[in-house]
């Protein structure tokens, strides 16, 4: 009994997920379905073609690579590779070595992957410029003057 429900919660889970991609991806489901499985998508949601069940459908959809349209347009960080991950941390490194060459010493733009932009726009804080001998006379001043 206990494996029968668990086998009905991964297929609810399934059917879920086909019906999110369905609603939010539709386009990028059916290509995809045509690439990886030759299944006009289209055909069967309609039901032109009998051929498939849903949850036969289901189930394939959650198989889809992780590089496919559908999951792409779901996460974009996704195309992000072990090997793209290593050529940004190159690339940034040699941004900094650039930035720390050059005179105003420019914090460079980094490469990041897209859930990660928002956040770098976000942490950029306006700070004020100073001399040396301005910043001490700050630090060293009581409170309260």
């Amino acid at each position: 009994m206990a494996r029968w429900s668990a086998r009905g919660y991964r297929r609810s889970k399934k059917l879920t997920l086909l019906a999110k991609f369905i609603a939010t991806y539709p386009d990028e489901l059916e290509a995809d379905f045509q690439q990886y499985y030759q299944i006009d998508l289209s055909r069967v949601l309609s039901g032109d073609d009998a051929s498939y069940t849903s949850k036969h459908i289901a189930c394939l959809a959650t198989q889809l690579p992780h590089n496919s349209r559908t999951y792409v347009a779901n996460n974009p960080d996704l195309l992000w590779t072990m090997d793209t991950m290593i050529e940004a941390d190159i690339a940034n490194s040699l941004r900094i070595i650039i930035a720390s060459l050059q005179k105003g010493n420019k914090k460079p733009d980094f490469i990041v992957p897209p859930s990660m932009q928002k956040k770098q726009k976000q942490n950029k804080v306006g700070a004020k410029v100073m001399t040396k001998d301005e910043l001490d006379k700050l630090l060293n001043m009581k409170r309260g003057e």
